[in-house]
């Protein structure tokens, strides 16, 4: 029979699991509209998100049982201060758990401890956003309220018991508990559907972001409990009897590689909003080589700084530019200074936001420009300075380093198309003070055909060969198990010495670095995984793509998508007219290729290589990078 304490825990515990299940039934509630929802998957999703939830409260409320350890006073100061504090957890997790479904169409994930890395940033960023500030007050009057509300419980709990060994059996199920912890939430948040939304929403946001703390992304192998990846030929990625014909760029000096955020998604791919709010980009498209079936590796910045500027696949977990040894990946700024280039990169955000500045500076940019390089009088977000001013920084730039180089590479990372949405105003026909993500998107548009006006006027505009890419779509909605209808984006290739036409192919972010060098006759000395996209394979080439969400990894082909979940199960979608993706038959061949890409990344990134004793891609085995193909480097 149960004793007094634990059913008081036991109390907490559902009051606990009936809040998670308020929160459950309205997520359901965005979910119903959805004609891929089964009821039955919601009924099981239910039952699952008590369990849960259960073992969720469970954990929060462990701690109270070392209360039973300590003296009546210094039990009864433990238990409301950790009342308190478990109060205010609850209610800004709350907080976060709705952003975040609203925002990312999912729970709280590995994202949490990357914030909370850099807390001045994301401190300046809710307080633009979300005016913090005001609502210190309302938090601390809610979590004193609903502390008076529980002030029996917490009398109730610091009460003596009878039972003088109760002590020891409190700590002891607290331990095992603890103990058991890790393995529960490594093990239990196995998917219970096809539809990424429904095993979003039979989880709950604790659960996730322990579940999330729980794995070393280092041991990803082929083990048990996680991808049984087997190395296998990737002939699906080959052309067998084409000859691959590179195309260089006849005296091409400069390179500007502009990544703009988030500028991908229904603004872009629909044509009546494209014209509406993306005029420049469209009519940018018309006038250089525009790939216009190309997909990022990611959802996040860093998946697209890891694609773009290193040509690497996107490991599961966190970006491989986070990763201790991220030194040793191919880097397109390190390829493009041993080939005589001075680069550059120019961002206007905060320089220590994602260890931004020391990352690029050790991925062998020259210098970095950051939000502290600008006036102080600059219109600035909470992100950085206004995509106009960032431009311009990059035409003084250019005029500067054209006079004492030779060759250029400047790459950029545009801010204003993020949250909070804020730019100024008289730039656009939309009202700025409303942030609204399609106004944002048109002013980003707008700052971009500015910035190309002002280059064509520049005496290096003919010298130079400019990449305009998008790091991610602007979200994650979608119901596949990678939601990949978002990860399209544009890819365009401007130069004098390019004849404009649209190529619909397949193409990854990957394939950018590849694709630059080998435009300018640069042999690399790593090479990167990518493809080369002008090169010609006798009028055909069979793209691919691969992606990565939520520890999922995937391949695109011209068949559709094929993805391997870290539990080791695995599913496939085909895209339809409507631009949804559907379930279908996995492929054997598409699944063992994705596993042996995968598999071959992650031993070659975590082997112990220097990348400084890498002196050519054709002298020796290159150790980070598969040897080439005769199409893609896979």
């Amino acid at each position: 029979m149960l004793k007094q304490f634990d059913l008081l825990i036991l109390k907490g515990a559902l009051l606990y699991c009936t809040l998670q299940f308020l929160m459950r039934m309205y997520l359901a509630f965005t979910l119903v509209d959805d004609p891929d929802t089964q009821p039955q998957e919601l009924i099981i999703g239910f039952l699952l998100g008590f369990v849960r939830d259960l073992v969720s409260a469970l954990l929060l409320l462990a701690p109270f049982y070392l209360a039973t350890l300590l003296r009546k006073t210094s039990r009864r100061l433990f238990i409301v201060l950790y009342s308190h504090l478990l109060i205010l957890l609850m209610l800004v997790f709350a907080v976060c758990e709705v952003f975040f479904w609203l925002e990312f169409d999912g729970r709280p994930d590995r994202l949490v401890f990357h914030y909370l890395k850099y807390p001045v940033e994301v401190i300046a960023f809710l307080e633009d956003q979300f005016y913090l500030s005001l609502l210190l007050f309302p938090l601390a009057f809610v979590v004193w309220f609903v502390g008076k509300v529980f002030r029996p419980w917490m009398d109730a709990l610091a009460s003596p018991d009878s039972d003088k060994l109760l002590q020891y059996r409190h700590l002891m199920v607290m331990f095992l508990f603890v103990l058991l912890t890790p393995w529960i939430f490594h093990n239990g948040n196995f998917p219970h559907s096809d539809m990424r939304k429904i095993n979003q929403f039979s989880t709950n946001g604790i659960f996730s972001v322990l579940n999330a703390a729980s794995i070393d992304v280092s041991k990803w192998k082929t083990d048990a409990g996680s991808l049984s990846m087997q190395h296998h030929s990737v002939s699906g990625s080959q052309i067998p009897g084409y000859e691959t014909t590179p195309y260089r760029l006849p005296e091409n000096k400069h390179v500007i590689l502009i990544i703009e955020e988030s500028l991908a998604g229904d603004s872009w791919w629909d044509a009546g909003k494209r014209k509406k709010f993306m005029p420049n980009l469209d009519r940018l498209k018309d006038s250089g080589v525009y790939f216009s079936n190309a997909y990022a590796t990611g959802s996040r910045t860093m998946r697209g700084m890891e694609a773009i500027l290193h040509g690497y696949p996107p490991l599961p977990g966190i970006s491989l530019t986070h990763r201790k040894g991220f030194e040793k990946l191919p880097s397109l700024a390190r390829e493009l200074g041993q080939a005589g280039f001075h680069s550059k990169f120019v961002y206007g955000g905060w320089p220590q936001f994602s260890n931004f500045t020391d990352y690029w500076k050790r991925s062998g940019f020259d210098a970095v420009v950051s939000k502290e390089d600008f006036d102080d009088r600059s219109f600035e977000t909470s992100w950085g300075v206004a995509d106009e001013i960032l431009f311009d920084k990059i035409i003084l730039e250019m005029d500067a380093l054209t006079l004492r180089h030779d060759r250029v590479f400047i790459s950029t990372l545009t801010v204003s198309n993020h949250r909070p949405y804020d730019f100024p105003s008289g730039r656009v026909p939309f009202p700025a003070q409303e942030r609204r993500l399609e106004y944002a998107i048109a002013y980003a548009d707008y700052a971009l055909g500015k910035f190309m006006a002002d280059a064509s006027q520049k005496t290096w505009y003919k010298d130079t060969l400019f990449v305009v890419v998008a790091d991610h779509g602007p979200n994650v909605r979608g119901r596949s198990t990678i939601p990949v209808k978002n990860y399209r984006v544009p890819l365009l290739f401007l130069s004098h010495h390019l004849n404009a036409r649209e190529d619909k192919s397949l193409a990854s972010s990957m394939d950018v670095p590849g694709t630059i060098l080998s435009l300018l006759g640069i042999v690399p000395r790593q090479n990167f995984w990518g493809s080369d996209l002008f090169a010609s394979t006798n009028g055909k080439r069979d793209g691919i793509a691969l992606v990565e969400y939520n520890y999922s990894v995937g391949l695109i082909t011209s068949q559709g998508l094929t993805v391997s979940r870290y539990d080791g199960s695995a599913t496939a979608w085909k895209p339809g007219e409507s631009g949804q993706w559907s379930r279908t038959a996995v492929d054997e061949n598409n699944l063992s290729n994705v596993r042996s890409i995968f598999s071959r990344a992650h031993s070659t990134f975590y082997s112990n290589v220097d990348p400084t004793k890498i002196t050519s891609s054709e002298g020796s085995e290159n150790t980070l990078a598969h040897p080439a193909q005769p199409e893609h480097r896979y």
